[in-house]
């Protein structure tokens, strides 16, 4: 953990790795909390499902292919399909938590 590798091109002062870390907890904490909230107007809940379907799995997208593989396969617990998958159960009223269960 206190060893250091690869150029130090990492961004933002974090390494990659770090930051795969502080997404995959980012991203448990707030499924958690958005699976339970509830928009009950399907189309508003499928239009607002889809917006913030497009921009995380772009901007992940974006990170994972250009840190893959510069970062073990441990640190990047979710690939872009799985993101788009578990996305589907936001905004639905029924709580839901990945914990640790969720590997590739």
């Amino acid at each position: 953990s206190g060893s250091s590798s690869g150029s130090g091109s990492g961004s933002r002062n974090l390494r990659p790795r770090e930051r795969f870390q502080g997404f995959n907890t980012a991203f448990e904490e707030v499924y958690k909390t958005q699976t339970a909230w509830l928009i009950s107007d399907e189309r508003l809940r499928e239009d607002v499902r889809t917006k913030a379907s497009m921009w995380v799995i772009q901007a992940y997208w974006t990170f994972y292919s250009r840190h893959k593989n510069s970062v073990s396969e441990r640190y990047i617990k979710y690939t872009t399909d799985d993101l788009e998958t578990l996305l589907l159960d936001l905004f639905a009223g029924s709580p839901k938590s990945l914990n640790n269960s969720y590997r590739r």
